[in-house]
């Protein structure tokens, strides 16, 4: 199959669930709601793409997380992105199907204060030793105006 028929067969097979924001020579950028991201993560793993890392940003309406999955063999990344409300930050795990993503998951939900919902082992990762760093280091301090 060639890698112009593997994208759209992935993106055909993703329709109801994915929005597509983006795309690029080697990166294709969509939107998923919170509740689908098991389900397509989980699409993409099978399909053999490998998840590479997962990265976060606050933003003023809240989180976005982009999940990265490489297509080794045609170096395309397909990226899902999440958004998270800031006043309820929890988006479900999917450390239950692909093992990769405990500790990326454990680290964002430190730093940023997010829940990943039914995380294996959400225990602290990085900061639980040292009381002198803050809790959620990377979130961003709002001011009382906004």
């Amino acid at each position: 199959m060639s890698p112009e028929d593997r994208e759209r067969e992935f993106l055909d097979d993703l329709k109801e669930k994915i929005k597509i924001l983006s795309a690029k020579k080697r990166r294709i950028y969509f939107r998923v709601e919170p509740e689908n991201i098991v389900e397509v993560a989980g699409y993409l793993f099978e399909k053999g793409l490998r998840l590479s890392t997962i990265s976060a940003l606050e933003n003023y309406e809240g989180f976005e997380l982009v999940y990265h999955f490489s297509d080794d063999g045609t170096g395309k990344y397909y990226c899902p992105k999440v958004f998270v409300p800031i006043d309820d930050p929890k988006v479900p795990t999917i450390a239950n199907i692909i093992a990769g993503a405990k500790w990326i998951e454990r680290e964002i939900g430190e730093l940023f204060g997010l829940t990943f919902v039914k995380h294996p082992s959400p225990k602290p990762l990085l900061l639980e030793d040292n009381p002198e760093i803050p809790k959620t280091p990377l979130r961003v301090k709002r001011r009382e105006h906004e």
